[in-house]
């Protein structure tokens, strides 16, 4: 049984780095609305999420225009891992207008397993099954793989925060 487990488990690693909605399957997200049922599947039925999933991996830059509670940031976060873990040496940034917020998006420092407060990458790093899972390092801001990907927060830009200022 045993044999065959890690058959089956290293089957589905193989096309869990080939085929990113399969990966989603064993994704989970954080849902703050629902404090009885935080955890939560990832949606990977949805039409739009499958629609963006494939405009992200098949164009090297986008830009998402969204409105609030359409599971966007989760499906980015999501395919900002899957990319990292599946192809070596590779920087995804993670940008957004203030770096707090970029900073929720990937890796809250001092964030525990079971807390709200991880950072949403870190949050599916952290929840996805063990068999699955990598040995990331995650700083605030920051998750790096062991194939010497990243996933870094940013802020929009200098220019904009002096531009603001002034």
């Amino acid at each position: 049984q045993k044999a065959a487990r890690r058959a089956l488990e290293g089957e589905a690693l193989q096309r869990c780095a080939r085929d990113g909605l399969f990966y989603l399957q064993f994704v989970r997200t954080r849902d703050e609305v629902d404090p009885d049922h935080t955890v939560k599947p990832f949606p990977v039925h949805k039409e739009y999420v499958r629609a963006l999933w494939h405009a992200w991996e098949t164009n090297q830059r986008n830009i998402l225009a969204k409105s609030r509670q359409m599971i966007a940031s989760w499906t980015a976060c999501a395919f900002a891992t899957w990319w990292a873990r599946r192809r070596s040496n590779q920087y995804v940034a993670m940008q957004t207008q203030d770096y707090d917020d970029a900073k929720k998006l990937v890796a809250v420092a001092g964030g525990d397993k079971d807390a709200a407060y991880l950072g949403r990458c870190q949050f599916i790093e952290r929840n996805l099954p063990t068999w699955l899972r990598l040995p990331i390092k995650d700083l605030e801001g920051q998750v790096t793989y062991p194939n010497g990907s990243m996933i870094e927060a940013l802020k929009a830009s200098f220019q904009q925060e002096r531009d603001a200022r002034a």
